[in-house]
């Protein structure tokens, strides 16, 4: 037994360089990273997909966009084709590892992974598991995975924001803000420091920060009054004083945040609307419009109609400033 984890393990450790996935926490192999050009966030490989690119069709990996467009058939949530061949790669070297004779198409992910378990597999290979069978909505199955993981392994920062993130699928909110309040104890830098924002989600969702109170939900200070109506009309205001967090770090923020996020929703989503009209009022600000079309079109996908004026303003306001330049 112990030959084959030497030869499979090592595997998967060296098979990270072309598929890499966002969302989740992983041992054995690396989320996608932010794409950046010349120090700042790449608008292109944010917002153009691979489908209104044909050089990016045959690519398998980090040149895909970073934001997929809503409806995209890859890697979208809804109802869509699970396709990830890390999921078969882990599913596989499990079944090696606990020493299953019959063929692997006959066994479920729970036999599997209960002999795992029983077995006391390495736990690091069942924690990135359960996540791929989150991500296939497999959720009972993943939850059980890693709330028996979190009791053996407590204090795990990995196993702990992934079954926060699982109880948030389940929609059970309130499970959910305790484990991803106690993973960022465990490692605030996590996500280039911006799980705040998904804390202050599930805040929303528990009743604990009011409703779309957007205004809290971003911590600004100066900006309170201004917010609702136009912050790309205030050039002027230092990038400092919008509230907690400088300007370039709330987008890098909203950026790994929205990316997350959006593999699961399809729908209209106020909060996904808010976030994406906020990356576009920074992009504004930074006097980079070249993709503000883009931004405001996924920004409308997450919104109901009444928000359109919102955003039409804010395109008006580039198409403004564009022909003065």
């Amino acid at each position: 037994m112990k030959r084959i984890s030497f030869l499979i393990i090592p595997f998967l450790i060296a098979s990270t360089g072309t598929e890499l996935n966002a969302c989740g926490n992983s041992y054995y192999y690396e989320d996608r990273p932010l794409p950046y050009k010349d120090g700042f966030l790449d608008y292109h490989k944010i917002f153009v997909s691979f489908l209104d690119d044909p050089k990016q069709q045959n690519k398998s990996g980090g040149d895909n966009p970073y934001f997929f467009a809503v409806g995209m058939p890859d890697g979208k949530w809804g109802g869509e084709r699970y396709r990830d061949a890390w999921y078969g790669k882990l599913r596989d070297t499990l079944y090696k590892l606990t020493g299953m004779t019959r063929d692997s198409w006959k066994v479920s992910d729970l036999e599997i992974v209960n002999k795992a378990l029983a077995m006391n597999i390495d736990y690091k290979l069942l924690s990135d598991f359960a996540w791929k069978l989150a991500r296939k909505n497999e959720l009972s199955t993943a939850e059980k995975i890693l709330v028996t993981l979190e009791k053996k392994y407590p204090g795990e920062y990995n196993i702990i924001a992934n079954l926060g993130t699982v109880y948030e699928l389940q929609n059970k909110p309130r499970q959910a803000l305790q484990y991803i309040t106690k993973a960022v104890q465990l490692s605030p830098e996590s996500h280039y420091g911006s799980e705040w924002l998904h804390i202050n989600i599930l805040k929303m969702k528990t009743g604990e920060m009011p409703a779309y109170d957007f205004t809290s939900f971003f911590g600004l200070n100066s900006m309170k009054t201004v917010y609702g109506d136009r912050i790309y009309e205030k050039k002027d205001l230092p990038p400092g004083e919008w509230g907690k967090y400088h300007r370039d770090t709330l987008m890098i923020h909203l950026a790994y945040q929205l990316h997350e996020r959006m593999f699961f929703i399809n729908d209209k989503n106020p909060v996904m609307a808010e976030m994406l009209y906020m990356f576009l009022q920074c992009m504004i600000h930074r006097d980079e419009t070249h993709y503000a079309a883009e931004a405001a079109k996924l920004c409308m996908d997450y919104s109901e109609a009444y928000y359109y004026p919102r955003i039409f303003n804010a395109l008006g306001y580039c198409l403004k400033e564009n022909a003065a330049h």
